[in-house]
């Protein structure tokens, strides 16, 4: 069975403040996306991971050595 993950990080989070998206605060030294992403990489059952983010964001995220995981706007 192939699994297939979706992590919708592409709001603004204005309600939250700050001058990133909450998705993006830094929670212990990561953001917090990172601890989501992390976790499914621990699952042998998740083929690929794939976080959508804002357009704007995309050329500021960086890549994961994981090729299971795939950034898109």
């Amino acid at each position: 069975m192939s699994v297939l993950v979706l992590i919708p990080a592409a709001g603004s989070g204005t309600r939250f403040g700050g001058g990133i998206p909450k998705q993006f605060q830094p929670i212990g030294g990561k953001p917090m996306v990172q601890y989501v992403v992390e976790r499914f990489l621990l699952d042998e059952a998740v083929d690929r991971i794939v976080v959508a983010v804002a357009e704007p964001l995309l050329t500021i995220v960086k890549q994961t050595p994981d090729d299971r995981v795939q950034f898109v706007a």
